[in-house]
């Protein structure tokens, strides 16, 4: 889960919810625009990540100016931010106007405006990802679009153009293990075949959902898995672990992007943007401009990561609300975006872009494919932690892969999967036939 990692490097107000939904909804009223004298007021919530945050920031001035209005950009960790927007949401408070998102907040889906028509009208649709307008990379409530997304991060399998060509397509997961399998009697010590970081345990399920290509909620609404593929899909997990270094299984996700930046493993799988900083950086980065993103292989889908922008259906300020997300989210911010603080563009645009391309020829292409096949899983935070605490355990040399599996639909009985879940994992064809 890349949001979850994200929310290590901030600390500021990670104690907000200690102090109760009481204190909360005190602290949402003395901000918000419920007040019937605050018609020019805006509250907009974002992650404090040090990346969409400051954006949202930096952009607030003129914003503020153009429309005689005030804005308060309320940021909080990823571990808090979802427990803000549904406590202002159930509790009737409606202190924020404009909430950022994500694919773990669907039980809240229903408490936001419906954007349909306008995003059907929006002037940037035209240069926009299509797939990112689906149900699912973009959230849905009872058919209506309910969020527009801003930043967009697929999964990625990167690789040292010393090691194997910049044009390498793996036919699927097995031909990965196999290839790096190949490479191992042939790279030089101190070299290993793949680094990602196994002991960022929410990491690893983006290697699993890649090699595997069936269901997680069966017929009867329940989450489960498909037996026999997520065994092999799980085995496919502990073979890509044994080609890394022999701590693999501890490796953080810094670790992991250090020995591919220090020339020290022939491949890396990480969230792009974690990375791709650092490897235009000459100062971070030994490999120049030997490297080179390659198609995510199947037969599963590459991970997704979004953040949307959506309205409270409380908000006093529907019109201002919607004028925040349309200029906000504009294929000139966030091309400057991606490449200032590493927000992932959702604008095919930004890919496309022929200067971009003859500095990022390397990247760009494959990446703009993989966020057109990315999807998110059809879990929520409560279903997550038991779905990737059996694969690190399996890792880290616990049982057998049929165990993993065992263990995770063991993990998930009893946990209720959200009716508007079911509808997206449905239009995913992530529902058992």
């Amino acid at each position: 889960m890349k949001t979850s990692l994200r929310s290590r490097r901030v600390r500021r107000i990670a104690g907000v919810l200690a102090a109760g939904t009481t204190a909360l909804a005190l602290a949402a009223c003395s901000t918000g625009s419920g007040d019937a004298a605050g018609a020019s007021k805006l509250v907009v919530t974002y992650m404090d990540s040090g990346t969409y945050n400051v954006a949202a920031e930096k952009f607030a001035p003129a914003f503020e100016k153009s429309h005689d209005a005030e804005v308060a950009v309320e940021a909080f960790p990823f571990a808090t931010l979802g427990q803000q927007n549904a406590t202002d949401l159930i509790t009737g408070t409606g202190g924020f106007d404009v909430m950022s998102t994500s694919a773990w907040d669907v039980e809240i889906y229903n408490h936001l405006q419906p954007l349909t028509s306008q995003i059907d009208k929006w002037k940037n649709r035209d240069q926009y990802i299509p797939e990112l307008l689906n149900d699912g990379p973009s959230p849905y409530a009872s058919g209506d679009q309910v969020g527009l997304t801003y930043a967009s991060d697929a999964y990625g399998v990167f690789v040292n153009t010393d090691y194997l060509p910049a044009d390498t397509t793996f036919a699927d997961w097995d031909d990965l293990v196999s290839i790096a399998t190949g490479l191992k009697d042939t790279l030089p010590s101190g070299v290993v075949p793949i680094s990602f970081a196994f002991g960022a345990a929410d990491q690893i399920p983006s290697i699993f959902q890649g090699a595997y290509d069936s269901y997680y909620v069966t017929k009867d609404g329940q989450w489960g898995l498909d037996d026999e593929p997520a065994t092999k899909a799980m085995q496919t997990v502990g073979d890509i672990a044994a080609l890394g270094t022999p701590n693999a299984a501890s490796l953080s996700i810094d670790e992991a992007n250090e020995n591919f930046l220090a020339g020290k493993a022939a491949m890396l799988i990480v969230w792009p943007s974690f990375v791709r900083g650092a490897l235009n950086d000459e100062s971070r980065s030994t490999l120049g401009d030997h490297w080179a993103q390659v198609p995510f292989p199947g037969p599963g889908t590459p991970a997704l990561s979004t953040w949307s922008l959506s309205i409270s259906k409380l908000s006093k300020n529907q019109d201002l609300a919607w004028s925040w997300i349309d200029e906000f989210l504009t294929p000139e911010h966030s091309t400057e975006w991606m490449f200032t603080y590493g927000i992932g563009s959702p604008f095919a645009s930004t890919y496309s872009d022929a200067e971009l391309l003859k500095k990022h020829a390397n990247d760009l292409p494959v990446q703009a494919g993989n966020l057109a096949k990315a999807l998110p899983l059809p879990l929520t935070l409560k279903s997550f932690d038991p779905f990737n605490r059996p694969m690190s355990e399996f890792v880290s040399g616990s049982g057998t892969a049929a165990d993993a599996v065992a263990a995770i639909e063991q993990g998930w009985s009893g946990l209720k999967v959200p009716e508007a879940l079911i509808s997206t994992a449905e239009a995913n064809g992530f529902v058992e036939k």
